[in-house]
Parts: structure tokens; C-alpha cells; sequence
């Protein structure tokens, strides 16, 4: 249901899980950690991580939502010092928008276990 309200509200090109659960160490108080790339030029805006958490404040997970361009992910993918970076290399791709070619899309395995 998450990924789906996500898909809906900013048509990303990709969602990644990462932090304690995509880690394999959640705890009892863990959230949901989430990056959505967006397809846009321009850096989010405060108002949109606000929509992020609007779309899913219904949803009674405790959960946080970044967003990142396309741009922003690649450029600090390679810096090992980086989010980009653990999340490219741990973390799990939950939706990749279909057609983009670089893996999962909405009709994968990934996303049906996500509702």
C-alpha cells in the first residue's frame, strides 16, 4: 500500500528501502525508511516531503520518506561516504518504474509484496 501510494503521488523512477529493515536488524521501534527518486530536474521542496507524508499519513507504520532527483542519486551513488551510496549498494529496490531498464517494475515480485 505504501508503494503504491508513492507511485501515485510522484510517479518515481525508483523506490528503495533502506535502513534497519532493508539491513536485516529491525528493531520493535524500527520505521520504514524509504528514498524515492523523483523524475524531476529541480531539487523537493519542503512541500513536497510534505505531500510524501500526507499520501501515507494513513497508513499506521512508523515510516520517513526522503526524496531525491535522479541527478542528486547518481551523482553521490559512487561517494562510499554517501546515503546514495549504502542505499545502491544494501538497500532493496522495491519499485522501479517500467521501461527504465535498470531492474524491478511495477509489476514485479517486489511490488506485489508490497500490496
Amino acid at each position: 500500500e505504501i508503494i503504491r501510494r508513492l507511485v501515485e503521488e510522484f510517479d518515481p523512477e525508483a523506490i528503495y528501502l533502506f535502513g534497519s529493515h532493508a539491513w536485516g536488524e529491525p528493531g520493535k521501534d524500527s520505521d520504514v525508511d524509504l528514498m524515492v527518486v523523483v523524475p524531476w530536474d529541480k531539487p523537493p521542496t519542503h512541500h513536497d516531503f510534505v505531500r510524501a507524508h500526507q499520501s501515507l499519513s494513513e497508513i499506521n507504520v512508523p515510516k520517513d520518506v526522503l526524496l531525491r532527483t535522479r541527478a542528486r542519486f547518481e551523482r553521490f551513488r559512487p561517494v562510499r561516504a554517501s546515503l546514495e551510496y549504502k542505499i545502491a549498494k544494501r538497500g532493496r529496490l522495491l519499485y522501479e518504474r517500467p521501461g527504465d531498464g535498470r531492474g524491478e517494475g511495477r509489476d514485479s515480485p517486489a511490488m506485489a509484496d508490497q500490496g
